[in-house]
């Protein structure tokens, strides 16, 4: 999300700016979760309830977090800039 600063400098929409913004980085977070979530949830193959656990526990955090970058950051850039905008 750091890029979108200067994507809205150059472009003046703040909704045009993410949007650009989720489409050029988002396949990244995609196949870095993707990726983190799976080598968590081999974790749960194992015989050990503690790692079992482990594993659950940062899978779904990693998927949470995507989820907050795609739903909840926007929607935060959005309120802010319009804050910036207002003053």
């Amino acid at each position: 999300m750091v890029r979108c600063v200067p994507e809205n400098e150059f472009i003046r929409n703040t909704q045009e700016a993410i949007c650009k913004t989720l489409f050029s980085t988002g396949r990244a977070l995609v196949i870095t979760s993707a990726v983190l979530c799976a080598v968590f949830f081999t974790d749960t193959l194992s015989f050990l309830s503690n790692n079992v656990r482990f594993g659950l526990l940062n899978g779904c955090a990693v998927l949470f977090a995507l989820a907050a970058d795609f739903l909840l950051v926007p929607a935060m850039l959005m309120v802010v800039h319009k804050k910036k905008t207002l003053k």
